[in-house]
């Protein structure tokens, strides 16, 4: 037997109580309490993007303006799509709509940058499909490389 679904997928910025009673699934994909404590230390330098599936969070995208906000740089940070999800587009429609944000907000920004583990190639892959381009590496809380890819807005503008 085989059944063909159809996905409604809604994309926006974490609600009050977005985040309460998640599934094991959405509670290893979304890290509740991580986003909670990063949201409650950094408040409007941060906002997190759901997307959500018939109510349900299935992936999350945080975007950072004040981490390096000096160097003119929006960084995007806890990306992550429910791994059975994965591979259908939610990623790239997350990507597209944190770019809308952020062109659409005030500020000096100049570049998106996103941060990604050497070993996700997949990522890496998504990023540069969406064009964004390599930009060198920095070191992760644990050691870890993270290879940096930047796209400029005005790239994004021009593309919209």
């Amino acid at each position: 037997m085989r059944l063909d679904l159809s996905l409604r997928v809604e994309i926006r910025p974490l609600r009050d109580g977005d985040l309460d009673g998640l599934e094991w699934d959405s509670e290893q994909t979304i890290q509740a309490d991580y986003v909670r404590k990063t949201v409650a230390e950094r408040g409007d330098d941060v906002v997190v993007l759901l997307a959500l599936a018939n109510g349900r969070p299935i992936g999350r995208l945080g975007l950072d303006f004040g981490r390096k906000a000096e160097e003119g740089i929006v960084h995007l940070w806890a990306f992550s799509v429910l791994p059975s999800l994965q591979r259908l587009g939610i990623g790239t429609a997350m990507m597209q709509a944190a770019e809308s944000l952020i062109v659409a907000a005030p500020g000096r920004a100049t570049v998106v940058e996103v941060g990604v583990e050497e070993w996700n190639h997949d990522a890496a892959k998504l990023y540069r499909r969406l064009g964004y381009r390599d930009d060198g590496v920095e070191r992760g809380g644990s050691g870890e490389v993270i290879l940096l890819l930047r796209r400029s807005i005005a790239e994004i503008q021009a593309s919209a």
